[in-house]
């Protein structure tokens, strides 16, 4: 398991400012960046916790928080091959800390989901809905 901790926050989901977010990516890529600069292991698949812990008890919506930059370091950082579904998974959860506002991540490796095609098939009969 991969445990690490950062003083940042992703920012809010913002589909509108490219330069903002850009600059949010590079800041999180970089700080994730600085704490896995030992990490030399790679995975096929990881379980991601994400904890934030917010420095007020106002409401904060967790799926309102862009936690795609997280992933997508992961990824440029080649601890994952490729963050599709089969291989990652994600859990969010907000805490309370006044005192030490961060983001707590735990990357835990598990194996890749397989399938077999004929497993699964995929009524698109309306009448089957």
């Amino acid at each position: 398991m991969m445990q690490f901790s950062t003083p940042y926050f992703p920012p809010p989901v913002d589909r509108k400012n490219g330069e903002l977010k850009h600059r949010y990516r590079m800041k999180w890529l970089n700080s994730i960046r600085e704490q896995l600069k030992d990490h030399r292991h790679s995975y096929e698949a990881v379980n991601v916790e994400i904890t934030y812990f917010f420095d007020t008890l106002s409401v904060q919506d967790l799926d309102n928080i862009e936690f795609k930059y997280i992933i997508d370091a992961f990824r440029q950082l080649k601890i994952i091959p490729d963050d599709t579904w089969r291989r990652v998974s994600i859990r969010l959860e907000g805490e309370y800390d006044p005192t030490n506002p961060r983001t707590e991540i735990n990357v835990i490796p598990r194996k890749i989901k397989t399938y077999q095609k004929s497993q699964y098939t995929c009524n698109t009969n309306e009448e089957g809905w």
